[in-house]
């Protein structure tokens, strides 16, 4: 119900409730001059040619004295005046009877309807509002949530990540001691074979050869594998870096999620209390 159907139908109430306890006819004519509400429902429909000079902005108020309805059978003795909100000129209101009783108690109604249009459309900016203020909050409680989910992604992908370049880490460890051991037997070898070969005489030389070349390959193999063995010390102090890096991101990210929840719980708390406030306490 918008805020034009809602004043006319607190009007409807209010007309009814005047005249009951004053007794004096009553009426309500909108924008066009025309009666909307009166306590005398033939006249519902009617144009009021006082109210009309009211709506245009030609007066105010419009008075007509018992001197005035003697000489005009077609008007009454009574006291019409406009129902304005801010620069608007929403009706007008009017009581039929002896002007100096009537006048006050007609502009005091007038008073109490025009606190009712500034209160319906202060109403309507607050839900207004309250819908923008509930549809960002909404958005920041999606966001906050996305952005805690996806830390969490993030975080399990890193340490899984970690997980398995130390795991590999350990597998060239086995590999290289693997490697060492084969370049200390190789190296064994050539040094029997070349005795064996000293033995043999001329006939060992070919042999003494072979025997030579394996020991020079398991030379080349030990300076490889210890030099293997240097980057990966290097490598394992990276990956105990990337731990304590990972420790200290695991803090962090605990902390930036128990912000985030308390951050929606603020969010919500915040909702509520303007609900609240929209539904008068």
């Amino acid at each position: 119900m918008g805020i034009e159907d809602r004043f006319w139908q607190m009007a409807e109430a209010f007309v009814s409730q005047v005249k009951q306890e004053s007794g004096y006819p009553v009426i309500v004519c909108d924008e066009a001059g025309v009666i909307r509400i009166a306590s005398d429902r033939t006249r519902l429909g009617d144009t009021h040619a006082g109210a009309q000079k009211i709506m245009s902005g030609e007066v105010d108020e419009v008075l007509v004295t018992a001197e005035d309805a003697l000489e005009n059978p077609l008007v009454k003795e009574g006291y019409n005046c406009v129902i304005q909100a801010g620069q608007k000129r929403v009706g007008t209101f009017g009581l039929a009877g002896d002007v100096d009783r009537v006048k006050s108690l007609a502009r005091i109604s007038s008073l109490v309807m025009t606190s009712w249009v500034n209160e319906l459309e202060q109403k309507e900016q607050i839900d207004q509002t309250s819908q923008r203020v509930f549809s960002s909050a909404d958005v920041m409680t999606d966001k906050n949530r996305d952005i805690s989910e996806r830390t969490k992604t993030i975080f399990q992908e890193i340490e899984k990540s970690a997980g398995q370049v130390l795991e590999n880490v350990k597998v060239t460890d086995d590999i290289l001691k693997t490697i060492q051991d084969i370049s200390s037997m190789s190296n064994i070898l050539s040094i029997n074979g070349t005795i064996e070969a000293s033995r043999a005489g001329e006939q060992g030389r070919a042999f003494a050869v072979v025997a030579q070349e394996m020991r020079e390959m398991s030379k080349a193999t030990k300076e490889a594998a210890l030099t293997i063995e240097k980057n990966m010390g290097i490598i394992n102090g990276s990956i105990e870096d990337l731990n304590q890096t990972l420790e200290a991101f695991s803090g962090i990210s605990v902390q930036q999620n128990e912000m985030i929840d308390e951050t929606i719980v603020m969010i919500n708390e915040f909702k509520d209390s303007l609900l609240r406030l929209k539904q008068g306490g």
